[in-house]
This record gives C-alpha cells, sequence and structure tokens, in this order.
C-alpha cells in the first residue's frame, strides 16, 4: 500500500509539475470538492477525525486557491471570488463545530459552482484570468 501511495504521490506531482496555471486550478478545485465529499460521508458513518482530516485539507486548498488571486487582472472578478472562498472556510468551520451536514452541502455547492463555472473557460483564453 505505500508504494501505491508513493506512486500516486509522485504521479501528482508530475501532473502538477507540467500543467498550466488553468489546469492547477482545476485540480484544486476538483481536489477540495472531493475533500468535502469524504467529509460528508465520515459524518454520516461517525468518522470524525476522518471528517476533521478531509474538511481541513478542503480548507487548505481554499486558502491556496484565495493567495493565488491576482486583482490586477480582473479585480471585481477576484473580490467576487475571496468572498466565496471566505464564505467556503466559515461554512466548513461552521460544520466542523454544529456537526451540521447542511454546511457542508452549502460550500460544496459553492465550489461546484465555481468549478463548473471554471471549467466553462476556454483554456486558449484563459490569459485573462483572476488565477493567472
Amino acid at each position: 500500500m505505500r508504494g501505491l501511495k508513493a506512486y500516486q504521490q509522485n504521479s501528482l506531482d508530475a501532473a502538477v509539475e507540467t500543467a498550466s496555471p488553468y489546469e492547477v486550478t482545476k485540480m484544486l478545485l476538483g481536489g477540495a470538492i472531493k475533500n468535502i465529499h469524504i467529509a460528508i460521508a465520515a459524518q454520516g458513518r461517525g468518522d470524525f477525525p476522518v471528517r476533521s482530516d478531509a474538511v481541513s485539507k478542503s480548507q487548505s486548498i481554499v486558502m491556496l486557491l484565495a493567495s493565488t488571486l491576482k486583482d490586477e487582472n480582473a479585480e471585481e472578478l477576484c473580490q467576487n471570488l475571496r468572498n466565496l472562498y471566505d464564505y467556503v472556510l466559515r461554512t466548513l468551520t461552521e460544520f466542523i463545530a454544529e456537526s451540521d451536514i447542511e454546511k457542508a452541502r452549502s460550500a460544496l455547492d459553492c465550489l461546484v459552482s465555481i468549478k463548473s463555472a471554471w471549467d466553462e473557460i476556454d483554456p486558449v483564453a484563459k490569459s485573462g484570468s483572476a488565477n493567472e
């Protein structure tokens, strides 16, 4: 199992190294979404350590995404994304504090909407994106 984990990590590292900023953002959003799904499932099983770990990973990804926003490219878009990312972070914190699965679903819905919009961007025309 350790060998498989190492192989997966090496594959991920290679993918990130060769990916464009557009592709990295897509991967990060996908990772945050995946971890919220894991957290929701763990909550349902009462597996609070897994839930907390998955939420922590999602929050770290969202903080990273927020840190990559560059206002000079699209000031209003960046501020709107910051507001959404802040909402996701607050809502995930409330999910952990209150064990309210609807909070996790709300954060998930927000990130899914952002990722859906991101997926619609033409990668060739991404030069004016907020995360570049």
